[in-house]
């Protein structure tokens, strides 16, 4: 096996053949409201140089982020999943356009997996999902529930937390602490996606289980006979496409369901 010396292509010797792989890197990167925003390493710092780029204007702008996990954006923000200075603990950094943090929180779960709506960022584990309500224009106007559940402030509320396996959902930011102590789960969670209507979670089963929003409640499991390995939903939420471990592209269209008829989430 040789690296080549001035690229990112690898020659590899099996038998009496010889293969050249072209290496792709992941990159962490998102695109929002005219701005790209993308994450590189450099060899004098141990930090993530972030830069927010202006596509209209060309100006671009910086900031250093310790322990970067991924970068996800919708509409007017972004956010930045880091890990903190202690082991279990995990910061999620909501950005404007010019990089400036708007909001975060500390959470106690590895957001291995994100997405973010016009009021919410989706953050989950392999057996954890986590729902936070950020402070913007737009979730004023869409508060998270119009009444809290007894014994629950309003305020409590703009964080949910709960075990991909407890069938009910929601939850509240005062079971943290006890839902964190719930042993792991075996059908883990590879996959997420959400929308002001949905949130989506894929398993390595092939289940997707969807949480009607924003209310975070299980509404349907639906069983794609493949393991998702990337989720998206498109602008009206009317469709859903996935990416399977195999590579294999498939869209679905997403069908309403009534209290007096009953049909197939997914098609």
């Amino acid at each position: 096996m040789s690296w080549e010396g001035s690229g990112l292509r690898i020659a590899l010797a099996v038998d009496s053949n010889i293969y050249l792989a072209n290496i792709r890197q992941d990159y962490k990167w998102a695109y929002f409201s005219g701005t790209l925003v993308y994450a590189y390493s450099k060899p004098d710092r141990n930090e993530y140089c972030v830069a927010f780029w202006d596509t209209k204007t060309g100006e671009k702008y910086t900031k250093y982020v310790k322990k970067l996990i991924s970068i996800v954006a919708h509409g007017d923000y972004c956010v930045l999943s880091t890990h903190g200075d202690e082991a279990d603990q995990y910061i999620l950094i909501l950005c404007n356009a010019i990089g400036s943090r708007v909001d975060s929180r500390h959470i106690d779960m590895e957001p291995k997996f994100t997405a973010i709506t016009s009021t919410h960022v989706v953050a989950a584990s392999p057996s954890m999902v986590y729902v936070w309500q950020y402070r913007s224009a737009a979730s004023k106007l869409k508060p998270l529930a119009m009444e809290a559940p007894p014994g629950l402030k309003k305020k409590d509320i703009n964080e949910r937390i709960f075990h991909v396996d407890d069938m009910a959902g929601a939850g509240s930011a005062q079971s943290r602490k006890n839902a964190a102590k719930i042993p792991p789960t075996t059908d883990p969670v590879v996959a997420v996606c959400a929308s002001d209507k949905y949130v989506l979670v894929g398993r390595q089963s092939g289940t997707v289980f969807v949480y009607n929003m924003p209310q975070v409640y299980l509404q349907y499991k639906v069983n794609l006979q493949a393991q998702p390995k990337s989720m998206a939903l498109n602008c009206n939420s009317t469709r859903l496409s996935t990416i399977d471990i195999q590579g294999m592209l498939a869209l679905y269209d997403i069908a309403v369901r009534t209290k007096h008829k009953t049909t197939v989430l997914l098609e």
